[in-house]
């Protein structure tokens, strides 16, 4: 087992793990968590993040707020494209075609990124990258209502509102 996880680590072989308290942790950090449908999936730039964090628009219609107060009720989400990642494809430096098919219903954990330090496809029309919202993680930010354990992740989430006190 030790030698199958060491070829893994020296190949990249990403294994992302979605501990309960690490969804908790990002909830926790979000300015808002949101259940959203897939309206518009935006054009790849065709590179994986790595020396640049890469990102890939998303806009989103909400279907329900658990966390905060978004800014409207159509968002543009910049999605990073990591390789390996569950929200990415699986060959193309591109957002899973299966996850993020139009119509897909979505739990997203976001915050909004003045800085947008990223880098995205330029689109004429496209909303300024500092007014669109980022996932918190490539691998724990973005959920399937479909998925496996969903009721779980909910759960978690709605369990993370409230806040710790010494």
């Amino acid at each position: 087992m030790t030698t199958v996880l060491l070829l893994m680590a020296m190949i990249g072989v990403r294994t992302p793990v979605c501990s309960d308290g690490l969804t908790q942790r990002l909830a926790q950090e979000a300015q808002f968590v949101v259940e959203a449908r897939v309206v518009e999936v935006g054009p790849a730039l065709g590179i994986w993040s790595g020396g640049y964090i890469v990102r890939e628009r998303v806009d989103y219609e909400i279907t329900e707020v658990l966390k905060g107060t978004p800014p409207q009720n159509r968002i543009s989400v910049a999605h990073e494209v990591v390789r390996r990642s569950p929200s990415a494809d699986t060959k193309t430096p591109r957002l899973s075609p299966a996850l993020f098919a139009k119509g897909n219903r979505l739990l997203l954990i976001l915050k909004q990124d003045p800085e947008a330090n990223f880098v995205i496809y330029p689109e004429a029309g496209a909303r300024p990258k500092s007014e669109m919202l980022i996932d918190l993680d490539a691998d724990c930010g973005v959920f399937s209502v479909k998925g496996p354990g969903f009721s779980r992740i909910r759960e978690l989430i709605r369990g993370s509102k409230q806040p710790h006190e010494p």
